[in-house]
């Protein structure tokens, strides 16, 4: 009987959220749905060490650090590449005057 509350709660509580998240818009409602992972998140950690599964997440993130040594590194290491692409990126988005098409059929 108790799960069946817990289940209705959790339910009620979704369906809240996804109400209010229709009401929102734009950044409002990115704002939300960060906040409602983390909150979720909150809540599944509580629920782990109410029930004493807790050690189970330390285990996971734990087997998670080598993974993410890794791409820290990779990170570091790509910088100037990302860095070089990023600029082509925004000259190829905004071009000189000089060569927008149509520049030469103005001037003549």
């Amino acid at each position: 009987m108790p799960r069946i509350i817990v289940l209705l709660v959790i339910v009620a509580l979704v369906f809240l959220f996804w109400k209010e998240l229709g009401r929102r818009e734009g950044d409002e409602r990115k704002k939300l749905l960060v906040k409602g992972g983390f909150m979720a998140l909150l809540a599944l950690v509580f629920f782990a060490v109410a029930t004493g599964r807790a050690h189970w997440l330390a285990a996971l993130i734990t087997a998670l650090l080598p993974a993410a040594r890794w791409l820290l590194g990779q990170v570091i290491r790509n910088i100037p590449f990302l860095h070089n692409l990023y600029k082509q990126r925004q000259t190829q988005k905004n071009p000189p005057s000089a060569m927008r098409p149509g520049f030469g059929l103005i001037f003549c």
